[in-house]
């Protein structure tokens, strides 16, 4: 369940880097702190994996509590952000 803390691109890029050495067949996915207005945390993995797979939840709420309804303009905002940054 997320709780909106935010990625580290630069912690993560080592663990990404040695499981696509290791299992080049495993697809590699990150989430910590996405929505709408935070993609730009990702900007220096997708460059070296343009395959990343991306995770939000917390983001994606009016309250930012993973439990409470989903803001689907929130959503439907993130996205399209996402598609944008991915493609």
């Amino acid at each position: 369940m997320g709780k909106g803390l935010e990625l580290d691109a630069e912690t993560l890029y080592p663990f990404l880097q040695a499981i696509q050495n290791a299992f080049p067949a495993f697809g590699l996915g990150v989430a910590g702190g996405l929505g709408p207005d935070t993609l730009h945390l990702l900007k220096p993995l997708i460059k070296e994996f343009p395959n990343l797979s991306i995770d939000a939840c917390a983001k994606l709420h009016k309250s930012g509590n993973a439990l409470g309804p989903i803001d689907w303009e929130v959503a439907g905002r993130y996205l399209i952000n996402a598609l944008q940054l991915l493609h």
